[in-house]
């Protein structure tokens, strides 16, 4: 299990900037698109993010998953550990922020 982790994180430290920059992306077609911002819609940024993400470094650099497969992990199983691994942190971030900035906005005014 803790191998599996740590390769986890190491797939994940690969798709990091990639991740972010299809997030913000995807955050503002939304804020185009819709005008406003909300838990759905920033977890469907999330997943959007993290699937173009994946798919741009599976077309892009395919000779790094050898040091997975070498590992004796399947790239399906990395792919989906890092995704769970990026929901999990969402899931727990998002609550912190929105409760910040709610406190903020009172103390503000």
């Amino acid at each position: 299990m803790k191998r599996t982790a740590i390769l986890t994180f190491q797939y994940y430290r690969i798709l990091f900037l990639y991740n972010v920059a299809f997030t913000i992306l995807w955050i503002a077609f939304a804020l185009y698109g819709f005008g406003e911002l909300n838990a759905v819609v920033l977890f469907w940024a999330k997943i959007s993010g993290f699937a173009s993400a994946a798919a741009l470094n599976y077309y892009m650099a395919k000779q790094s998953y050898f040091y997975f497969r070498n590992a004796g992990y399947r790239m399906r199983r990395m792919i989906i550990t890092a995704f769970l691994a990026d929901a999990l942190s969402f899931i727990v971030i998002f609550p912190l922020l929105t409760v910040i900035t709610h406190a903020a906005a009172h103390l503000i005014s």
